[in-house]
């Protein structure tokens, strides 16, 4: 275990970092470390992904449509706020605090002193409405207003513009002649002849087009719109057309007598987008989402599915949500797949022990989340359950996207936890793994767990100057193996560290710590046959028990020790440096500009020592039953580059001539709380947080290298008195090597590696990057490799073709193999007015062997209409397996 403690930055030359700094030791300029680290990683090759690198996705080749799935639609931000708007105006009605307000140029009252006459230009407020017009007539005492010339109506719903307009300004009913409507949530333009709205946002129309197109006000021709001689809808409801026809770039191609679509800004109950169309070897697919709510925190989904030649069943999905921090989401999946016959259907079954399908395939999920109370005392309940009826479900039906298609594991867990009494927490928990590539009979699953620890933190010196103390750290462990096969157990463990650390000036921070681990175990044997020994592969003639003794134990103390520091040097940056331009680039450099860099190196060592202690006897249940003795030194070296981004107005703080100059900014702290180590610049005087600085940090780049040395012979590292391979080169670990660059929005660069210096070879490594440009051109790319069993690239490519056209690539590539194992084409246009989307697929896969054709229309505002067209252009034929 190596321990990591916050390093204290040395900065300034009172210091001997800051001497050191001044002098120039840091051979390296920070240009020129950024060029290397850069030429590095051409080089150095990596193990896991970077969170500024966007990863290659294969369920989406257009990166818009990954980032609606990632955050929510601005129409449906749009909506709840003009829910709440709605709501605060209709309780200022309830307590009769209604802003009523009319104006014109000349007004006057009539006869019976009862109706105002007003004319060259009318503005009448009314609680959330506003009506304007060239002149008209309010009758004081029934609330109508009837105005005409260049009549407008607007409130937090939407707008009218119409020749003329009788209104209700209490209700908000009326007639309106050669209407323009506009709905402020779900981008609905509709025109009328002739329109009534009545109280309800409901409005009736005559001679009616509607569209979700957003045209610029000279083009008179939209990308679609729907025609009818009469027509329905509402705001929060639905909409329906009588006679009506689909004009697409004014050219009718679709004419229907009935037509109900959804014209909503809350959810609503109704029919979602489905998939329908030949599917090859499945036959015929229909798949029919229907949404229903419930009520205000719960809804339900349900889908029936159905493939001619394949299966018949449905998915249910229901959400519920029991306050801000509680809530519940279950799905269940049944699929009868007795039409399969047995077939197939491209798909390699060789993983299934029984090598064959069941014709009854089912699947659960059920994610929970749960606050209470139990005898006044607060719990959190967390459950994150998912089962398969057999190992090949989520790879024939990928839209049930659980979890990738290729995973080998499928893991369940749940913990009920809660706080006890002198800081200590409780927590129960169980965890079960399905595997997905052979049988589940030698898994060791968790059922149940129990746990009790506590952190404690003793100052005995009391406040010092090297920040001495002491943290214990306890934990009781109880945790119940279960299997099918060969044995089940028990494991009680007592885990106690005392932690010291401390810190010297702003040199270092440095920590040592003491821990003992003590278990006991009990195991059970499945049967009778499992307690006879079996021979011995090594040693001929010779056997070796099957299964651990019922009951063992031990007991493993430790010692930890780590020390590390931080040097850093800010410098500014000039008019003419390339680096401002490169790191400038995007759309934090149009607002903001590049002033100061820093520079930090930051060293660490670590030590790690476990005696050897015999655990032969003992189960091996999960990583931690057997223990290796360790005296094993790692050292670490991490560069990083950052930057510091200003304000490019000059009138950003207000006056001119009071904006502080950078120079006048010494004792000011940023806006934004952040680690000490990135408020380079500003001297951490000023203790109260002061909002006088505009802008942005950023982390450019980093560089860092690690390694592992062992003081032991491999044999000895080994619990079990063996080593691997007998090699002294064991002593030495692999060579960890990261560098990640991500200098503006346009590019990201990282790569992670192991290199075996004895072997001087890679046991791992993994290259990614993305690089796009101003158009929305991208290209993902990721490179896997672990020793010579994968070798795998996978690539996602985005194209604009025009300003409405764009083309999309999925590639995943094995070396190993030379073969494509899925590739997936896009091509997509959009109209001018963004109110349409029209999408062509092509995916070509091995397991299952198919390549499928699908087509999707998305309608903005009247939702998607996806066709899978044929999934068989290659394999058998339809009549085959």
């Amino acid at each position: 275990m190596m321990l990591d403690f916050p390093r204290r930055s040395l900065t300034g030359n009172k210091t001997l970092a800051g001497f050191i700094l001044s002098r120039r030791f840091l051979v390296f300029s920070p240009f020129t470390q950024l060029v290397l680290a850069s030429i590095c990683l051409l080089l150095v090759r990596a193990e896991t992904a970077s969170a500024q690198v966007a990863q290659p996705n294969r369920q989406y080749l257009f990166s818009e449509d990954q980032d609606r799935q990632l955050h929510r639609d601005p129409r449906s931000l749009r909506a709840a706020e003009i829910q709440q708007k709605k709501k605060a105006y209709e309780k200022a009605e309830k307590t009769g605090n209604v802003p009523f307000d009319i104006d014109a140029k000349n007004i006057r009252y009539d006869a019976t002193g009862t109706k105002l006459l007003a004319d060259g230009g009318l503005i009448i407020t009314y609680s959330s409405m506003i009506l304007e017009g060239m002149n008209g007539v309010v009758d004081m005492t029934t609330n109508q207003a009837r105005v005409s010339g260049e009549v407008r109506i607007t409130d937090v719903t939407g707008s009218v513009v119409s020749d003329s307009a009788e209104i209700d300004l209490k209700s908000g009913a009326g007639t309106m002649k050669n209407a323009d409507i506009k709905f402020a949530a779900g981008d609905y333009h509709i025109t009328a002849a002739q329109a009534y709205r009545d109280g309800d946002d409901t409005y009736l129309l005559k001679d009616t087009t509607l569209s979700t197109c957003q045209c610029a006000e000279n083009e008179d021709c939209s990308p679609w719109r729907l025609r009818a001689s009469e027509g329905k809808i509402s705001k929060n409801g639905y909409g329906q057309v009588w006679d009506a026809t689909l004009d697409v770039m004014d050219i009718p191609v679709f004419y229907t007598p009935y037509l109900l679509f959804p014209a909503k800004s809350e959810r609503q109950t109704g029919f979602l987008p489905g998939v329908f169309g030949p599917g090859g070897r499945t036959g015929m697919q229909l798949e029919l989402p229907f949404y229903a709510v419930i009520d205000d925190s719960t809804d339900l989904t349900v889908t029936p599915i159905w493939h001619s030649r394949a299966r018949i069943g449905g998915l249910a999905d229901y959400r519920q949500i029991f306050s801000e921090k509680s809530n519940v989401d279950a799905q269940f999946l049944y699929f009868d797949e007795s039409a399969r016959k047995g077939r197939t259907l491209g798909t390699n079954i060789s993983v299934l022990e029984g090598k064959s399908l069941p014709t009854e395939r089912y699947a659960g999920k059920l994610n929970e989340t749960l606050r209470g109370d139990i005898f006044n005392h607060e719990f959190k309940l967390l459950v994150d359950g998912k089962a398969v009826s057999d190992d090949l479900l989520l790879r024939e039906y990928e839209r049930l996207s659980w979890a990738s298609y290729n995973i080998p594991y499928l893991t369940s867990r749940a913990v009920v936890r809660t706080n006890l009494p002198a800081d200590f927490n409780f927590d129960l928990s169980s965890e079960y793994s399905q595997s997905l590539t052979g049988s589940d009979n030698l898994i060791f699953q968790k059922l149940p767990e129990a746990t009790i620890g506590g952190l404690h933190t003793f100052r005995p010196f009391g406040d010092n100057d090297l920040g001495l103390k002491l943290v214990n750290t306890s934990n009781l462990d109880a945790t119940r193996f279960h299997r099918l096969d060969l044995y089940t157990g028990t494991r009680y463990e007592a885990q106690e560290a005392m932690k010291f650390p401390f810190h010297y000036r702003n040199y270092f921070d440095a920590a040592v710590q003491a821990d003992v681990r003590a278990t006991k175990y009990q195991t059970d044997y499945t049967s009778d046959d499992a307690k006879i020994d079996i021979p011995d592969p090594n040693n001929p003639g010779k056997t070796i028990k099957a299964l651990p003794p019922s009951e063992s134990d031990r007991l493993v103390p430790g010692f930890s020790a780590n020390i590390g520091t931080v040097f850093e040097k800010v410098f500014n940056v000039e008019k003419d440096d390339p680096l401002k331009e490169i790191f400038e680039l995007g759309k934090v450099g149009r607002s903001q500009e590049l002033l100061r860099m820093k520079h930090t190196l930051e060293p660490s060592l670590n030590f790690r020592a476990v005696p050897r202690v015999n655990q032969k006897d003992n189960p091996q249940f999960d990583a931690y039953d057997k223990l290796a003795q360790r005296n094993v030194v790692t050292y670490s070296l991490t560069q990083r580059l950052f930057g510091r981004f200003e304000p490019r107005n000059q009138y950003l703080y207000g006056i001119e001539e009071v904006t502080p100059r950078i120079n006048d900014l010494g004792n000011l702290r940023s806006t934004t709380p952040v680690d000490e180590k990135l408020g380079f610049g500003i001297d951490d005087m000023n203790a109260d947080f002061q909002r006088l600085r505009i802008g942005s940090l950023s982390e450019l780049a980093n560089f860092k290298i690690s390694q592992s040395y062992s003081f032991l012979d491999p044999e000895r590292q080994s619990p079990s008195g063996t080593a691997t391979n007998g090699s002294t080169a064991d002593q030495a670990s692999d060579i960890y090597a990261d560098v990640a660059t991500f200098p503006n929005e346009y590019v990201a660069l990282h790569a992670r590696t192991n290199f075996n210096a004895e072997n001087r070879d890679f046991s791992s490594y993994r290259l990614e990057g993305q690089l796009k440009n101003k158009r929305g051109d991208a290209i993902r790319s990721r490179f896997d490799a672990i020793g010579n069993n994968t070798r795998q690239l996978e690539s996602n490519i985005e194209f604009n073709i025009t300003d409405y056209t764009k083309i999309g690539f999925y590639e995943r590539f094995s070396d190993i193999t030379g073969k494509f194992t899925e590739s997936r084409a896009g091509l997509r246009f959009l109209s001018s007015c963004k109110c349409w989307t029209f999408d062509v697929d092509v995916v070509d896969r091995l397991n299952p062997n198919q390549t499928s054709l699908l087509m999707g229309v998305s309608l903005v505002g009247l939702g998607e209409l996806n066709q899978r067209v044929f999934s068989s252009f290659n394999g058998p034929p339809a009549t085959g397996k």
